[in-house]
């Protein structure tokens, strides 16, 4: 948005003006009429000169409060100017101004710029770093490996270990593999899948998964969801909730729709989060990390860190109107809710 910088005298300081004129017209009028017109009552004099000191007080005070409210403002366009410096560092717009409203208005404009523009350098940075450590592993050579041992392992008849490693080769696939960061549900779920095959060789039948979908209402196929989303609440549910539980445990993933939102439920039976650290980790979750990076923003013993990461994702991708919503009791279990708007790959241009 451009702004009109053009215009000299902002219409704050044309009202001043108008007002310390009318003061001044009127100073003048009442001494005009001291001078020239005869008053022969004392009193109608000390009256008027006494209106005159009043008038002449005001158009000081007047003048001095406007002066010192252009200096604060000008102070701030100030520490505007020298903040976007810091967040810009390339660029240095002259936002100072002289101290007027719109000036104001014209430095807190550079600022928000600033802030989106730190914050897009701010992922594409993250996004270059992604490209760099994927560029690191060569996807081919990975995939042709843990073929082999797939190969090797059923040569000698074990089974299982070749389900593994297929499933492990599917895993690694599907999330190196470039994309635009939206994926068909049904890509998802796969991943989920692949990635829970991994986790029951390591814990058996002490955990449970199950994935629960009307597929004649919802068609995984025709539902676009930011890609890798759902496996990290899986991992996130395992590790935080069951993995610690001396029982059996048990992970449900829920998927409901109603006519503009795609609702997905991710619950387990774990060990739950205490009410200090839910209340912490939700305050975190309405945080514009994006934004501003603060200090100490992410949770003790590393819990919820996915839930922060896929939250934050979610809130690009579609705004701060979606995202993660978490209950939890102690001993009870958790319950993490996706809310999305529904897409397809319709809606793409």
């Amino acid at each position: 948005m451009k702004r009109n910088t053009t215009k000299k005298l902002s219409f704050e300081s044309a009202m001043v003006a108008g007002i310390l004129a009318l003061c001044l017209l009127t100073f003048f009028s009442l001494a005009f009429v001291l001078v020239s017109v005869s008053i022969d009552s004392i009193a109608q004099r000390v009256i008027l000169f006494v209106l005159l000191g009043v008038i002449a007080l005001d158009c000081v005070w007047l003048l001095y409060h406007y002066l010192y409210w252009r200096a604060a403002v000008k102070k701030m366009l100030d520490n505007i100017q020298t903040l976007y410096n810091l967040l810009m560092p390339g660029e240095h717009p002259n936002v100072a101004g002289h101290g007027s409203l719109s000036d104001l208005d014209s430095g807190i404009h550079y600022l928000e710029e600033g802030l989106n523009k730190a914050l897009i350098s701010s992922l594409a940075l993250k996004q270059a770093e992604i490209n760099e450590l994927q560029s690191q592993i060569n996807p081919h050579f990975l995939y042709n490996m843990l073929d082999s041992i797939r190969g090797q392992a059923l040569s000698e008849g074990m089974v299982e270990i070749a389900e593994m490693t297929e499933s492990l080769a599917n895993y690694f696939r599907y999330c190196i593999t470039n994309g635009d960061g939206i994926v068909p549900l049904s890509y998802e779920l796969r991943n989920v899948e692949n990635y829970w095959v991994i986790q029951q060789y390591r814990f058996g039948s002490k955990i449970s998964m199950q994935i629960e979908i009307d597929t004649s209402e919802i068609n995984p196929d025709e539902y676009e969801i930011p890609k890798l989303v759902l496996q990290p609440m899986v991992e996130n549910a395992i590790v935080h909730g069951l993995e610690m539980k001396p029982e059996k445990g048990k992970i449900t993933i829920r998927i409901t729709r109603t006519d503009s939102k795609l609702i997905i439920l991710v619950i387990d039976d774990g060990i739950g989060i205490g009410e200090q650290e839910l209340h912490e980790l939700r305050k975190q979750l309405k945080i514009k990390q994006h934004v501003i990076a603060e200090k100490g923003v992410t949770p003790s013993k590393g819990n919820g860190i996915a839930l922060l990461n896929v939250n934050e994702r979610i809130k690009l991708h579609y705004g701060d109107d979606y995202g993660l919503q978490i209950s939890s009791s102690p001993f009870t279990g958790t319950e993490i809710e996706f809310v999305l708007p529904i897409r397809t790959p319709n809606h793409r241009n």
